[in-house]
């Protein structure tokens, strides 16, 4: 049977005698985390990050392997959670033919303010929270965005100095880094007795370098000229009495990487996180070894000193820049656009020699108004540089930007590298022995747990049963009473499963306990996010919504009104499947329903809906309800035939496909019940009545309950959606007065191109005469992503 847990079963290999002899090998415990540990990189395409309270957030995951060695495929599940102080939202993403499509709806009470969409996988549980994709959104109301006016107080220098490969020494040239926290800085570089040795300035989003000579016995400080908040002095790092150096220098398509062992021998190393590409010994004094650029694989390479016993004495990183992007060329059936007029777009995928390139990407289409709130950054800066450095990278966008020059962002990211730790793989960690793991990839979703007796002993061997009306699943088997998995499972969210343990001594009563759905650890993101860059100068801070924002929150807010004053609202857990509002007399919510919790929820139904009845079938173990409209039976011998339809069950959102789905549901598991008869049924149609029930979720987590038994939901995966995009083909529909304020005017989270690299996509501009922003996402072959295509369209004014 498949295991989620599959690759810790390789960990074995460890103490075995085939992989023990291999221990002292570094090579051989690089290979192997290569091949079956590779971390896992996930990113997820949003379709912006401004929202206001009921509107969908949709996204894309594009989930691999960190190394191209690996052998283990990636994972079928991707969470997705909306956080705040804590876990507002949470859905679980199945691998389909789209990929990792999904989508959240925002409630409509959300408070307005800053939240973080995180996405990850249960693989990516095995490295630290802050090592998952994350992205800050904004929720807006009427009052616009909340942003704290930079200008009001100059914020406190920062500056930190970074030796090239970590350390320095005296007598020897060295290059130092820096960053600062203001964009804009410059001053210079002065020894104990006030001389000044040399000049620094930023170059790119607070960071800069310098070359000095340092000499034995002197101390240096930075004095700062820039008209900041500072202190006077400012102390470099001092030298080093032992160790290595590393400086990288390129020149003419090669990389020149000189190093400098103070005493003894080391080992010189190249790799960049699938494998070793270089390794040799290097003696005491300098060493010059040249690599041709053209040959290395694109992203971050790591250059390290490493002594015979496994410690590191000098580390370089740097970037290899991907030379042969997919170009992406959009062309448009039209130059311009009027209101409501149907968009055709050609997108035609090339390499770098002209030839077509096959492959699939997302795409979003948004108003105008938002140019300003695109995702913060594309899917090539995510995964060969912010997934893969320690903090937060500001503006990874630059590095790949084209419309940049090359050389420019060559140097910036060069910068960026001597700045930022490795992420992924502890060398000297690796040398002494295999990283372990906790949390295997989920190829197909599982119930675990444990039972004890209600006297908190270890329970008895048991023998546990597991089943699951909604999909049709039943497990019988033992274990010895401390814990039980069950995997091979395949449930969508909403899927209620039974468990029933029982031992040798049925009077006894046992306590089951649910381990599912454990989370990743929450931690302050906010912090991340405040090391953006700061200039002095700043005047003033964006706090406005976007333009189309408010009509969309005055018709809102006029809907609600209305509402409000009618006879129909929206249930706080609305059972409807569209998320209409529904006529008050309607609908019973928990309130209403808690007095008849002993009942049965299908008789419950029937006793207050005259206009249905229960009616057995050919299996005596199924009842099903009917309406009384147009009722017509017929008798043959002893079989009773009731020719007319039954009503429409939905519970949780999903289409029921008999109502004897109601069977073994009680009206305590019930949060909201909504029966629809006559026209109020044509939204969905039938003229039989619509039954709609959200069913209450506990704390599957930490469910306790002291029965013989219990029930229980674990997340399962979300149902796939389309996103809706209005069509205004016809006279009748153009001219529809319902006005049409659409933020994102289309999403469509998997296009495939054909075999020349050609795809097609097509949608509506809404009511507002404004350019639209066409973002495109994606991961081609010949090359592994696509970089961010932005193009804006100006309509006829």
């Amino acid at each position: 049977m498949k295991k989620i847990f599959t690759l810790l079963a390789l960990l074995t290999l460890l103490s075995s005698g085939v992989y023990a002899q291999n221990t002292d090998s570094l090579k051989v415990r690089y290979d192997y985390f290569s091949q079956y540990l590779s971390p896992e990189k996930l990113y997820l395409h949003i379709d912006r990050n401004i929202f206001t309270p009921g509107e969908t957030i949709w996204f894309k995951g594009y989930l691999e392997n960190k190394s191209y060695q690996s052998v283990m495929p990636t994972s079928n599940y991707v969470y997705v959670e909306l956080l705040r102080d804590t876990i507002v939202s949470r859905v679980l993403l199945k691998k389909s033919a789209e990929g990792f499509a999904g989508q959240m709806v925002l409630p409509d009470d959300i408070a307005p303010g800053e939240y973080i969409l995180r996405a990850y996988t249960n693989w990516n549980k095995n490295l630290p929270a802050e090592y998952m994709f994350y992205s800050k959104i904004q929720v807006v109301d009427s009052e616009g965005i909340s942003v704290k006016d930079a200008t009001k107080k100059i914020p406190d220098l920062k500056i930190d100095f970074y030796p090239e490969s970590g350390r320095y020494f005296a007598g020897t040239m060295t290059t130092m880094a820096f960053k600062t926290n203001y964009k804009s800085l410059n001053g210079c570089i002065r020894n104990s007795k006030g001389d000044r040795v040399a000049d620094f300035c930023t170059e790119h989003d607070g960071m800069g370098r310098f070359m000095f000579l340092p000499e034995e016995g002197e101390r240096y400080y930075a004095e700062i000229s820039s008209d900041a908040k500072n202190d006077s002095k400012y102390a470099l790092p001092e030298p080093s009495g032992e160790g290595g150096m590393i400086n990288i220098r390129y020149k003419d398509e090669e990389i020149i990487i000189h190093s400098f062992l103070l005493k003894e021998t080391a080992s010189l190393i190249l790799h960049n996180g699938s494998e070793i590409y270089y390794c040799a010994p290097v003696g005491t004094g300098s060493n010059v070894v040249r690599v041709a650029e053209k040959g290395l694989a694109k992203g971050i390479n790591h250059a390290l000193l490493m002594s015979p016993e496994g410690k590191i004495l000098a580390e370089r990183l740097f970037f290899i820049h991907e030379n042969d992007n997919v170009a992406i060329d959009l062309k448009f059936d039209k130059d311009q656009y009027k209101t409501r007029e149907r968009v055709v777009v050609n997108a035609t995928l090339k390499d770098s020699a002209g030839q077509p390139v096959a492959g699939e990407f997302s795409v979003s289409v948004l108003d105008g108004n938002f140019s300003d709130f695109l995702q913060e950054e594309g899917i090539d800066s995510y995964m060969l540089i912010s997934s893969e450095l320690k903090g937060k990278v500001n503006n990874p966008g630059f590095y790949f930007n084209r419309r940049i020059p090359l050389k420019e962002r060559k140097s910036g990211v060069d910068l960026l590298m001597m700045v930022q730790g490795w992420r992924y793989y502890d060398m000297e960690d690796l040398y002494s022995q295999q990283p372990q793991v906790k949390y295997g990839k989920e190829f197909n979703q599982s119930v675990s747990g444990y039972v004890n007796s209600s006297g908190k002993r270890k329970s008895e061997s048991l023998s546990l049963t597991l089943f699951s009306p909604d999909i049709g699943y039943y497990y019988k088997g033992s274990f010895p009473g401390t814990n039980f998995y069950i995997d091979s499972l395949d449930f969508q969210d909403g899927t209620r499963f039974f468990i029933q343990p029982e031992g040798k001594s049925r009077r006894k009563e046992f306590i089951v306990n649910t381990d599912n759905d454990h989370t990743a650890p929450l931690i302050e993101y906010g912090k991340l996010y405040q090391k953006t860059m700061v200039s002095p100068d700043q005047n003033s801070a964006k706090n406005e919504i976007p333009v189309i924002y408010n009509d969309y929150i005055r018709i809102r807010k006029l809907n609600e009104v209305v509402l409000t004053e009618s006879a129909y609202y929206k249930p706080k857990h609305n059972p409807s499947p569209y998320g209409q509002p529904l006529e008050r007399r309607s609908v019973k919510e928990r309130n209403d329903l808690k007095k008849y919790d002993y009942k049965d929820a299908m008789d419950y139904i029937v006793e207050n809906n005259p206009g249905f009845f229960i009616c057995g079938t050919e299996n005596a173990f199924e009842r099903i309800i009917y309406s009384r409209r147009s009722v017509s039976v017929v008798h043959k011998a002893k079989t009773t035939t009731i020719n007319n339809s039954e009503p429409i069950l939905y519970i949780d959102g999903l289409k029921m496909e008999h109502t004897s789905e109601l069977k073994g549901l009680s009206v305590r598991d019930i949060e909201t019940l909504a029966v629809l008869r006559g026209v109020d049924g044509a939204l969905y149609g039938s003229v039989w009545g619509v039954i709609m029930i959200t069913t209450r979720r506990g704390d599957t987590e930490k469910q306790v309950e002291k029965s013989n038994g219990i029930k229980i939901s674990p997340l399962g995966w979300q149902k796939p959606t389309r996103f809706y995009s209005p069509v205004y083909d016809t006279e009748e529909l153009y001219n529809n007065p319902k006005p049409d304020y659409r933020t994102t005017l289309y999403w469509n989270p998997s296009i495939k191109t054909d075999k020349n690299g050609v795809a097609t996509f097509e949608f509506y501009t809404s009511d507002y005469d404004n350019p639209f922003v066409i973002r495109i996402e994606g991961i081609f072959s010949g090359t592994d992503f696509s970089n961010c295509n932005t193009v804006r369209v100006l309509k006829n004014q």
